[in-house]
């Protein structure tokens, strides 16, 4: 399951920056901000996911920390 993580990540990773420089540099108003959405979607999911394996390395930690009492 991490494997599958760490590939989305870099493919959210590598679609982040082409909608923000899409955003910034257009000149038509909707443009701009479809591709405004769309970096903070992939931002947001980003986000997740670091949230989602920091909390499973937590687990993971407080599982050993246990064992080992």
């Amino acid at each position: 399951m991490h494997y599958v993580l760490v590939v989305l990540m870099a493919i959210l990773g590598a679609m982040f920056p082409g909608f923000l420089v899409k955003a910034i540099k257009s000149t038509d108003k909707n443009e701009a901000d479809g591709a405004l959405f769309g970096a903070r979607v992939i931002l947001g999911m980003l986000m997740l996911i670091v949230g989602m394996f920091l909390d499973a390395w937590r687990s993971e930690e407080r599982r050993v920390g246990k064992e080992c009492r």
